[in-house]
């Protein structure tokens, strides 16, 4: 008797596992969940939201609630009062306010709006300077030294991921 109690105790105890294993389910999951972060997609960017990105952070470090000391600038890209207002005025109706500088999605739109009217070609150098509003050889060198940087970082990402 006590070795068919041991067979059906065993066979019991046995038997959850082989119809449901919910551990190696779980596990299962989780190796699944850290593959796709494994896997995660990486796109290569475009050389125009690559400086894109290269002026926001030379200008905040990608800063939404930066306020510059030495003028009326805010922002990730430092707008300045006229800035909001030429948008405006190119959309011919107030659309945008000073407060919007600092929404980094209203901020972006007021960038493509202003480089769209000036710059309808995306030309990289052109919207840098265009941004800053004044030839400047230091500010064209640090954003385009950080260009570089994003560059070698997004192909290096890109291709870790292959």
């Amino acid at each position: 008797m006590n070795k068919l109690r041991q067979i059906l105790l065993i066979g019991l105890l046995t038997l959850p596992l082989s119809i449901c294993p919910v551990s190696t389910a779980k596990k299962h999951s989780k190796l699944t969940k850290s593959k796709v972060k494994e896997t995660k997609k990486v796109k290569l960017l475009s050389e125009w939201e690559l400086t894109i990105q290269a002026i926001t952070a030379v200008e905040s470090n990608n800063d939404d609630t930066a306020l510059s000391s030495s003028s009326s600038a805010a922002g990730r890209f430092q707008q300045l009062e006229c800035y909001v207002e030429d948008c405006n005025r190119i959309l011919g109706k107030k659309k945008y306010s000073l407060a919007d500088r600092h929404n980094p999605v209203k901020a972006r739109e007021m960038f493509d709006i202003i480089q769209a009217h000036y710059n309808p070609e995306r030309d990289c150098r052109k919207a840098i300077l265009l941004h800053r509003g004044k030839n400047s050889k230091a500010y064209l060198k640090a954003v385009l030294f950080k260009l570089y940087e994003l560059k070698a970082k997004n192909i290096k990402e890109y291709n870790s991921c292959k």
